[in-house]
């Protein structure tokens, strides 16, 4: 599995708080160059012409990207009130775009940039 960064609240103790998704889908309405994406993820295998989908639990976001001028479905929603996606090269750099638009969503909520390891990304 691939290393993940996340939007998490926590407490003093630094434990995991769950996010409730009507402040995750207010956040995400009111940072710029994020929005809800629409519907289940569906991809198709080019090998196998298999088709996959990826369940949307309603707080699936999309970044815009302006060099591209697309929209990339990024933050995953988990049911268990946080969200994830994996950090794009670069991300370790206190000025990588992706890194503002993931802090300013979770400041937004409360909450913290953590990696799969615990370390926080201010």
């Amino acid at each position: 599995m691939a290393y993940e960064i996340h939007i998490r609240r926590l407490d003093g103790d630094r434990d995991r708080v769950p996010i409730p998704l009507e402040a995750w889908l207010a956040a995400i309405k009111a940072v710029p160059n994020v929005r809800l994406a629409d519907g289940d993820a569906i991809a198709q295998n080019p090998a196998t012409s298999e088709v996959i989908r990826i369940r949307d639990f309603g707080g699936t976001a999309e970044v815009f990207d302006p060099e591209r001028q697309t929209w990339d479905r990024t933050f995953r929603w988990s049911a268990r009130g946080y969200a994830s996606f994996r950090a794009p090269q670069g991300f370790e750099h206190l000025d990588h775009p992706m890194r503002k638009i993931a802090r300013d969503v979770a400041q937004a909520v409360g909450a913290v940039v953590i990696g799969d390891e615990g370390e926080i990304y201010p």
